[in-house]
């Protein structure tokens, strides 16, 4: 049977993961704490014949479609992804392409373009809204200015020393050690996606005296 949004906004956490279905493949996943996300199961053709499932997140929800997906435009996403399936592609790598494309990331990408391309996939998943504004805004106030114009592989450990002495100096302790982390934690979302071979601040939390 379907969702209404009635039921969608009255379902709680529970303390484990739950999913309730609507059609086509569509359902909502709630997690533990309540938080709620539009995922889509599918099927693609298999090398031998037969098929594979697979699964995309379309997104969280949002009853009113502003920051998120409400049902309607979750229905609507999914047909249009679904038409996509139908000519032969996958959905997901498709979307990965478009990503690609909305942020420039291409050869000599820059760090900015990683780093949105990062922020926007983690806040479509486990994180809250004020975990999401704090991130954001040291993106936008230190670390963007810091590495941002930077091409991905111009990136090297001293400059982690560059982002956190303005910091270290006001005695904003606290703040360098998540720029830092922030920084580092977008560089591994390039090496994942193979727009660059290596983290070069992988290691600079241990070398720094923070």
């Amino acid at each position: 049977m379907a969702l209404t949004a009635a039921q969608i906004k009255a379902a709680k956490g529970i303390g484990k993961r739950q999913r309730l279905s609507d059609s086509h493949g569509l359902h909502l996943e709630i997690d533990p704490q309540g938080r709620k996300y539009w995922n889509w199961v599918f099927y693609l053709p298999k090398e031998g014949g037969g098929t594979r499932r697979a699964e995309m997140r379309l997104g969280k929800w949002d009853e009113k479609g502003n920051d998120g997906l409400s049902l309607a435009q979750a229905r609507e996403q999914r047909a249009e992804w679904e038409a996509i399936r139908k000519q032969g592609k996958d959905p997901r790598q498709v979307k990965k392409e478009q990503r690609l494309q909305r942020y420039g990331l291409q050869e000599n990408a820059r760090f900015e373009a990683a780093a949105w391309d990062w922020y926007e996939r983690m806040r479509g998943g486990d994180w809250s809204e004020r975990h999401s504004t704090d991130t954001r805004r040291k993106l936008e106030l230190h670390v963007l200015p810091c590495l941002g114009p930077l091409k991905l592989e111009e990136i090297r450990v001293a400059h982690a020393r560059v982002l956190l002495e303005p910091l270290e100096a006001a005695r904003k302790v606290e703040t360098a050690r998540k720029c830092l982390a922030i920084a580092s934690q977008v560089l591994d979302h390039a090496v994942i996606n193979e727009w660059l071979t290596a983290n070069p601040l992988a290691s600079s939390r241990r070398a720094l005296a923070l």
